[in-house]
């Protein structure tokens, strides 16, 4: 039931994604930038635009960034900024990046502490801060408050945290955890508070809370929702009598491989073995994995789109 109208369904999937949040901690809806659209990537642009115009006119302007997280979307993002000051030779006290994290270890979803380390490593040897299990308490135009009573100046701060589900109604006495997500099972079918699955209803993305080997659940990557996606339209398959058995349920297959990208010519990805890969063969996977995922959704105009202008440089 919506606002406009009444939709009758045979079967229903739930894909609604989600939407930022700060948390509720003061002063970051007011003076930080919200790191989880095009929007946000775009302010991203526009301030490092409007930092090199005004070196240009007073070379010892200054610049002290903080990405808040070390998810994939906070870690791609200081990378980014990092290969930027790089890349246009920025004098180091010039620029300054401090990433403050507040897990233990950098990227924790992909549950490869080698490549936890490795990407910390990566950050570091750029000149980045990476300061982890750090929690931000609250914040101001040019100061971040942590828990630990540290104040650190900053001048741009970008949030690249606080994920939340759209909000879902419970009335219908489905399970919903304590981050507002749906609870499936190894077919991404509903779950009702007594635990039972919902033969016609699915989740997929963001809104759906899946662990696999009480590990903590997939990523919040493309990658992630579209392997859930394979699931349940081999579910739906199997429902509609069109299938004699409905293959591997997510309990039986093994998860993708994700790839976290490190500016254009560099990635990580725990797609082979423990150990990830990180460096020539992570970077020329990561291509490959985005091509692929274009051709997988028939887009032919993203594809050719991308190998012109996406492939990695020699």
């Amino acid at each position: 039931m919506t606002k406009k109208n009444d939709y009758h369904y045979d079967y229903l999937i739930l894909a609604t994604g989600s939407i930022g949040s700060d948390f509720g901690i003061p002063g970051v809806a007011e003076h930080a930038t919200l790191f989880n659209s095009f929007d946000g990537a775009l302010a991203v642009r526009a301030d490092l635009e409007e930092f090199l115009e005004q070196q240009k006119n007073n070379p010892e302007q200054s610049l002290n960034i903080t990405v808040v997280v070390g998810g994939p979307s906070g870690v791609e993002l200081m990378a980014e900024l990092a290969n930027f000051k790089n890349h246009h030779q920025i004098d180091p006290e010039r620029i300054t990046l401090t990433l403050v994290n507040a897990s233990q270890v950098l990227l924790p979803a992909l549950t490869e502490p080698e490549l936890s380390q490795k990407a910390k490593d990566f950050l570091t040897r750029r000149g980045v801060e990476v300061l982890n299990d750090t929690r931000v308490l609250g914040m101001t135009k040019h100061r971040l408050t942590l828990l630990d009573g540290q104040q650190l100046l900053t001048d741009k701060v970008y949030w690249a945290t606080g994920l939340q589900v759209e909000p879902i109604s419970n009335r219908w006495g489905i399970a919903i955890n304590n981050h507002g997500q749906l609870t499936v099972d190894k077919h991404f079918r509903v779950l009702t508070e007594e635990g039972v699955p919902l033969s016609n209803v699915f989740a997929a993305g963001n809104i759906a809370a899946f662990t696999q080997n009480n590990q903590e659940g997939l990523p919040q990557l493309a990658l992630a929702a579209e392997y859930a996606g394979n699931i349940i339209i081999n579910r739906l398959i199997y429902q509609l009598g069109l299938a004699k058995d409905h293959r591997q349920s997510a309990k039986e297959q093994k998860n993708p491989g994700y790839f976290v990208s490190l500016g254009k010519n560099y990635g990580l990805s725990n797609a082979y073995g423990r150990n990830g890969s990180a460096g020539l063969v992570a970077r020329w996977a990561k291509h490959g994995i985005n091509l692929s995922f274009f051709a997988g959704i028939g887009s032919a105009y993203g594809f050719f789109r991308y190998f012109r202008y996406g492939r990695p440089k020699r």
